[in-house]
């Protein structure tokens, strides 16, 4: 699943006019406030495999900053990635795995990317095209369906219960989901192609 729809939204909330059809754009996070996100629902269908991956800049990676949060009723922690305590988090339905890479350089540009499999259960972080670590969590599960998505921050119920301290702060882009594990021959490939480099079906 490619989220086209997220990527429409993400270009008319950057762009500010709906003439702009060019919706590959950067979101800009300039500060912690927990008004400064987006929220709709995707109308995922329940997953036991999946990817997200994004270009990322931070401005703050010493707290916890969120920038992806899918919430479902029951479960407002179905799946989130952000940074928190200078770690990447992957949280696969509660379950954690987290990596020990954060850049010094703020400037820089990252490639970040969350992968699941329900059959065998591996959570994987890479970074920059390698895998970081891998976590078995949640094998024979299912992410569930019928959630609600946000970007830059991070839902304590569904579609809300934001706190500004978990707030990203920094720059997305090309934040796309698959509906299974990509390989990682498939994520290196599309950190070595660069921010505007190819994608898989």
């Amino acid at each position: 699943i490619s989220l086209k729809i997220l990527l429409a939204v993400v270009g008319l909330a950057a762009s500010g006019t709906a003439r702009d059809t060019s919706y590959n754009k950067i979101i800009n996070f300039p500060a912690a406030r927990n008004t400064n996100y987006i929220s709709f629902n995707p109308e995922l269908p329940a997953l036991t495999g999946l990817t997200v991956c994004a270009w990322k800049q931070d401005k703050d990676n010493g707290r916890a900053r969120y920038w992806f949060s899918y919430a479902v009723p029951g479960n407002d922690n179905e799946l989130i990635l952000g940074d928190a305590k200078g770690m990447h988090k992957f949280y696969v339905k509660r379950a954690l795995t987290q990596s020990y890479m954060l850049p010094s350089n703020k400037v820089k540009w990252v490639h970040v990317c969350g992968a699941w499999d329900s059959e065998t259960g591996n959570a994987v972080i890479s970074i920059n095209g390698k895998a970081i670590n891998t976590v078995v969590v949640k094998k024979g599960e299912a992410l569930r369906a019928g959630g609600n998505l946000v970007i830059g921050q991070e839902q304590d119920t569904v579609g809300g219960g934001f706190d500004s301290n978990q707030a990203y702060i920094g720059n997305l882009y090309n934040i796309n989901m698959w509906d299974r594990a990509l390989t990682q021959a498939e994520i290196a490939s599309m950190f070595n192609e660069g921010m505007c480099g190819i994608f898989f079906a």
